[in-house]
């Protein structure tokens, strides 16, 4: 029984693939879409963690948004080759209506419907997002 109380206790290391998975995880069990939503004030709102630095956004329009049936807020914008681009947002922000706008984890307005967002940075997601054409771009703060 001493002979026990001696040995050292085994820690488990985890590999990089563990770790990985365990921070997706959130994200895998989201859904299809690869993002989460943000539910306020009866609005859900497309939001994911951040994916590193980013890159520009090149954009010809101001930001547009509608809100469907079931009270989900989708904001977009133009690219400069037309495409449309829904707009994910970092974790913690939420969407509000009348005028619809993005408000950011400490309670501060991002954008409103209307403003020119260009020069937003973000990572490009390659799947469809919430205006079911195009591509998404995960907007970094």
């Amino acid at each position: 029984m001493v002979k026990d109380k001696l040995k050292p206790k085994r820690h488990r290391t985890l590999t990089l693939w563990q770790i990985l998975v365990i921070a997706n995880l959130p994200i895998a069990l989201s859904g299809c879409h690869g993002y989460l939503n943000n539910v306020i004030e009866g609005l859900t709102l497309d939001i994911s963690a951040p994916t590193g630095r980013g890159t520009g956004l090149a954009s010809k329009s101001s930001l547009l948004g509608t809100i469907s049936n079931q009270n989900h807020a989708c904001f977009s914008v133009i690219s400069e080759s037309g495409e449309t681009i829904s707009l994910i947002w970092p974790l913690g922000y939420t969407a509000q209506n009348d005028p619809l706008r993005v408000i950011s984890n400490e309670g501060n307005l991002v954008f409103s419907i209307g403003d020119n967002v260009s020069g937003i940075s973000g990572n490009w997601l390659p799947k469809v997002g919430c205006r079911g054409e195009g591509s998404s771009f995960i907007v970094v703060k």
